[in-house]
C-alpha cells in the first residue's frame, strides 16, 4: 500500500518504494526456483508489439538516455505487475488488499489537505492557490489516484460499514476538488455514470437506492437550472461562478495541449515509425513555439494514447490499444470468476461494477495525462486482472482458444486437486494469462 507514496523522490522520479519493490522482485524470482506454479506473463501479445514499436522508434530517437531510461521503467513495472498477479491469484476477492488501499487513499487524502494553507470551499475550488499532491508527484497523479480510490471504496459494499466508506468518499471527493484537476472529475464523472448503470442493470437492495440517488441530483439540478434561467439571471452567475474557479483553466490547459500534440503530429510525420520512446519531452522548439519561457524544451505528451503514437509508432499504438481492450474483455466477462472468489453474487456485481467504471475512468485520463508509469495504476490493473480469473488456477489457462485470456470454449483448468505438470518453475505466456 505504499504505492502512492513516492515522496520524496529520487533520480528519474525513483522513490524508496522502489528500492523494496526490487528486493520483493529477487526474492520472487528466488522463491519461484522451488515451486511448482507456472509464473504467467499476462497481456504479452501487446507488450511485444509495443516493443517492437519502441525498438523500431529507437533508431530515430534523439535522446538515447531518455529512452533507456523509459524502456527500464516500462520492464520494471511490468515485472512488477506479473509478481503481483502471481502472489495474488490464491487470495480470493482480495478484500484485505482492497480494504488496506481503502484506508491508505483515506490518509493520503487527509495529508493532501493538511498540506494546503487554506481549505475553505474558496480555496479549494478558486483558480489561484496551491493544488494538493499529497504524497505524489503532482496534482495531476494525485488526482489519478484519488478517481481510483472511488471506485474501490464503491467495491466493497457490503464488505466495509456504510459509514466508513461514506467518510472516506467525502474526503476522497474534497481532496479531488483540492487538486484542482479538471480531468480527474470528467473522467471520475463517466466511469461513475458505469459504475450507476452496472449497479441498476444488477438488481439487488442497492439498485432503488442508487436509481433514487440519480433522481434526487438530476431533479435538483433541473430544479436549479430552471430556477436560474426565469430569473434571467442564470448566465450572468454562471460566468460569474466559472471565473472564481479552476473551470477556467480549462480553455488555457486545453490551449497548451493543442501545442504539444500539434507538434507531436508534426514530429511523427517525419518519423512514421516513432521519435523515440521517452523522446517527447527530449524535443528542442523553435523561439515561438516555447512552451516555457525560460526553456526551449518540450512538454511531455499530456497523452497516453498520442505518446505512444508518436514515440512508438503504429505498432506501439496498437499494442497498447490491443492490451485496453484484452482487460475490458477480461473483465466485463469476469463475473463468474468474480462469484467464484467472492462466494456472493451480490458482492461479485458490486466488484465488478466498480472495476469497470474505474476502467472506464482511468482509460478516459490517459487521454489527458500521462499515467502508465503511475505505480498505482499498475497495482490497479494487477488487482483487476486477478480478481477476474479463476480463483482454483488463476494463474493461467492450460489451453484457451480465445486469446484474451478468459475461460471460454476449448480451455481447461487445472483443478486444485490436480497435480503441477512438473516440480520446476515455467513460464506461461499468452495475450491474457
Amino acid at each position: 500500500m505504499l504505492a502512492p507514496v513516492v515522496n520524496p523522490a529520487g533520480p528519474g522520479q525513483t522513490a524508496v518504494l522502489d528500492l523494496l519493490n526490487l528486493l520483493a522482485l529477487i526474492g520472487f524470482a528466488l522463491g519461484q526456483r522451488r515451486k511448482a506454479r507456472p509464473v504467467t506473463l499476462p497481456l504479452l501479445l501487446p507488450l511485444l508489439l509495443i516493443a517492437a514499436g519502441s525498438l523500431l522508434a529507437t533508431a530515430g530517437a534523439a535522446s538515447l538516455g531518455a529512452t533507456g531510461l523509459t524502456l527500464a521503467q516500462d520492464l520494471y513495472l511490468y515485472l512488477w505487475f506479473v509478481m503481483l498477479v502471481s502472489l495474488m491469484h490464491e487470495r480470493g476477492d482480495l478484500k484485505a488488499l482492497r480494504v488496506a488501499w481503502f484506508w491508505t487513499a483515506s490518509g493520503v487524502a487527509l495529508v493532501g489537505l493538511i498540506g494546503l494553507p487554506r481549505a475553505g470551499l474558496t480555496e479549494l475550488s478558486g483558480l489561484a492557490g496551491p493544488r494538493a499532491a499529497a504524497t505524489l508527484y503532482n496534482p495531476n497523479m494525485c488526482a489519478d489516484y484519488l478517481v481510483l480510490s472511488v471506485f474501490n471504496a464503491l467495491s466493497l459494499a457490503d464488505q466495509v460499514r456504510a459509514r466508513w466508506r461514506g467518510l472516506s468518499l467525502g474526503l476522497l471527493l474534497v481532496a479531488l476538488m483540492a487538486t484542482k484537476s479538471n480531468g480527474g472529475w470528467v473522467c471520475l464523472g463517466l466511469g461513475l455514470a458505469v459504475w450507476a448503470i452496472l449497479r441498476i442493470a444488477a438488481g439487488g437492495a442497492a439498485a432503488p437506492r442508487i436509481a433514487g440517488l440519480i433522481a434526487v441530483v438530476l431533479a435538483t439540478a433541473l430544479v436549479a437550472g430552471w430556477s436560474l434561467w426565469e430569473g434571467r439571471s442564470g448566465e450572468a452567475w454562471a460566468r460569474r461562478m466559472v471565473a472564481r474557479t479552476y473551470l477556467v483553466r480549462i480553455e488555457h490547459s486545453s490551449d497548451t495541449r493543442e501545442a504539444i500534440w500539434r507538434g507531436l503530429v508534426s514530429d511523427l510525420r517525419r518519423s512514421p515509425l516513432g521519435i523515440g520512446p521517452g523522446n517527447s519531452a527530449a524535443r528542442e522548439l523553435a523561439i515561438g513555439e516555447r512552451l516555457r519561457p525560460d526553456s526551449f524544451r518540450a512538454k511531455e505528451a499530456h497523452s497516453d494514447y498520442l505518446a505512444y503514437a508518436a514515440e512508438r509508432g503504429p505498432l506501439g499504438l496498437a499494442g497498447l490499444l490491443l492490451a485496453t481492450a484484452a482487460v475490458f474483455v477480461r473483465v466485463w466477462r469476469g463475473g463468474a470468476a468474480l462469484t467464484r472468489r467472492s462466494g456472493s453474487a451480490r458482492r461479485a456485481a458490486a466488484i465488478r461494477a466498480a472495476l469497470l467504471g474505474a476502467l472506464v475512468a482511468t482509460t478516459v485520463h490517459s487521454l489527458v495525462i500521462e499515467k502508465l508509469h503511475f505505480r498505482h495504476a499498475w497495482l490497479f490493473l494487477a488487482m483487476a486482472w486477478t480478481l477476474t480469473g479463476a480463483p482454483d488456477q488463476p494463474w493461467r489457462v492450460v489451453a484457451s482458444r480465445n486469446g484474451l485470456g478468459h475461460a471460454g470454449r476449448g480451455t481447461r483448468w487445472r483443478g486444485e486437486g490436480e497435480p503441477a505438470a512438473r516440480p520446476a518453475a515455467r513460464l506461461v505466456t499468452g495475450t491474457g494469462a
